[in-house]
């Protein structure tokens, strides 16, 4: 396996709730919340994410929209730790546990591009989903399911890309072999039924780009899907085949190789995270704010902490609270302050919980940041044109989180 050079660095900003109990019982709210606009109304599959006028910038540069706990709509029952065994709990931890309200296929439709999955087994059992709270954990759909709808977008929608970052591991019961077996059979299934790729192989999903070489650089946006804006794209009357979509897969720590095996598919994740960091807001924009001097790109999360007072039982309470906090840590001085912030540093992620209830907003600060990203590293390569200028020693430093 060979690591993407990349580094993207997670800030978890906890401080204020996304959603309350209430949220958990709609499985399919419309995306952007009391609005009657849908998500076919925000996204129109355009090639590289949405935005073709940005292919030509790095994936690391681009800015990637996420879903913490993608997949944990499906969440079906709870699991509590009892004499060292995970058993069914009594009574129903699954609204607990959730962190989405959309399904896998309608995140992706809504333009989610980042899908941060926890995964667990319990007695054996092939890996599912799953989200745990510390004490309890929620048990979702099979991994199997999620990504044979992950694999179909791909399939569906040309000149896409996503990353899938397998996140936690609560039970330890799941392994890099356990995935990639799946992502064989998922990826079997789909090959032998798409015109335009060759019958299938182990080890071998056309779907899946890995990094090969250490040395070259990350493509852009339009070399991994396989566009280039300034070719005639030709429209014919037939069914689209081939591949001409790609999925990135990553993992933390917490997903470790069997002795021996070799991986076929696994990234190097390209950002750090600092999961766990403390959920004061005060000292997330701390961190936020040195990780910002750095030549460095940037995932921003805002995830769930606690329900405040005051927004108990009301959800665009809370819906504002959370944008607050997001903007509050992107602009302020004690956080980011993006408007001053390094050339090199660049946020390229938000992720969040229960997105679908700001996505409109946070859309509007994706089409902002990549703005500000393009306009970065124009300057940058500006810069190195000329003579006796070159790139900071630390632009490529990399965290090997493997």
């Amino acid at each position: 396996m060979r690591p993407l050079s990349s580094t993207w660095v997670t800030v978890i900003l906890g401080a204020l709730a996304v959603a309350n109990a209430e949220q958990g019982n709609n499985w399919e709210q419309n995306p952007i919340g009391s609005d009657d606009a849908t998500s076919q109304e925000l996204v129109s599959f355009e090639p590289c994410n949405d935005f073709p006028e940005y292919c030509e910038l790095p994936i690391d540069w681009s800015v990637w929209l996420g879903a913490t706990g993608s997949g944990s709509s499906s969440i079906e029952k709870g699991l509590t730790l009892k004499d060292g065994e995970w058993i069914e709990s009594v009574g129903d931890a699954t609204s607990l546990s959730r962190t989405q309200t959309r399904t896998v296929t309608s995140m992706l439709n809504d333009g989610i591009r980042l899908l941060k999955v926890d995964l667990c087994s319990n007695h054996g059992e092939p890996a599912h989903v799953c989200f745990s709270d510390g004490e309890n954990i929620g048990y979702g759909a099979t991994l199997k399911s999620f990504l044979r709808d992950s694999f179909q977008f791909l399939k569906d929608q040309p000149h896409q890309a996503l990353v899938l970052h397998l996140e936690e591991n609560p039970m330890n019961s799941v392994d890099i072999r356990q995935v990639e077996k799946v992502i064989d059979d998922v990826c079997a299934e789909l090959s032998n039924r798409t015109a335009g790729v060759f019958w299938f192989e182990a080890g071998q999903c056309p779907w899946i780009y890995t990094k090969k070489e250490i040395s070259t650089p990350l493509p852009t946006m339009g070399e991994l899907v396989g566009f280039d804006p300034e070719m005639a794209q030709w429209e014919g009357d037939g069914e689209l085949v081939g591949v001409r979509s790609q999925l990135i897969v990553t993992h933390s720590q917490e997903f470790i190789r069997p002795y021996g095996y070799k991986s076929n598919y696994m990234s190097q994740p390209f950002w750090q995270t600092t999961h766990g960091v403390s959920q004061d807001i005060s000292q997330v924009k701390a961190q936020l704010k040195k990780l910002c001097s750095k030549a460095t790109a940037i995932e921003v999360e805002v995830s769930i902490a606690e329900v405040l007072s005051d927004c108990v039982d009301n959800g665009k309470c809370a819906d504002a609270g959370t944008m607050d906090a997001l903007n509050d840590a992107l602009y302020s001085r004690q956080g980011c302050n993006i408007e001053t912030m390094s050339n090199y540093a660049r946020i390229a992620a938000i992720s969040t919980s229960f997105y679908h209830t700001k996505l409109e907003q946070i859309k509007g600060i994706q089409r902002k940041l990549l703005q500000l990203n393009e306009k970065k590293l124009s300057a940058i390569k500006l810069s190195h044109q000329q003579p006796g200028n070159s790139k900071p020693k630390n632009q490529a430093s990399h965290h090997d989180e493997l």
